[in-house]
């Protein structure tokens, strides 16, 4: 197994080249798992990955720094929300990669992208529904 990023695959709507391990991460079913279980669930993902590829006599450091590399270089990448059955437009991103010689070394760190539900979180508390028949405004 050799890392060519000549014909890389390409992920969805962003048609941005990636790596091995981003087409694969891409085509894992993980669509009905919730922000902070789906961390989890990419986590495990990524420990049968490098488990594959260590198992094939492959480098992990050179590798990982590899992945690493095409990960920050490549345009529009850390900008993927990886929902799990919710709003597209919300949704952890994965920040960097962290590795090392061991599979047990390597991680994702994620952006949990917070930020955005902030001006949601007030707008509800300056201007909450009305759900109660007959309710009026104070």
């Amino acid at each position: 197994m050799h890392f060519h990023n000549n014909h890389p695959e390409r992920y969805g709507e962003y048609n941005q080249p990636t790596t091995p391990l981003f087409a694969f991460l891409a085509r894992t079913q993980f669509s009905f798992y919730p922000p902070v279980k789906l961390q989890s669930y990419f986590n495990q993902k990524l420990s049968f990955w490098v488990e594959t590829v260590a198992g094939a006599g492959i480098d992990l450091v050179p590798y990982g720094r590899r992945e690493a590399a095409a990960f920050s270089k490549t345009p529009g990448i850390k900008e993927i929300r990886w929902v799990g059955g919710y709003d597209d437009t919300m949704g952890p991103k994965i920040r960097s990669i962290k590795y090392g010689p061991r599979v047990s070394d390597w991680s994702f760190e994620w952006d949990p992208d917070v930020e955005e539900l902030v001006g949601e979180f007030w707008d509800l508390v300056h201007n909450p529904p009305l759900r109660i028949p007959g309710a009026w405004v104070d």
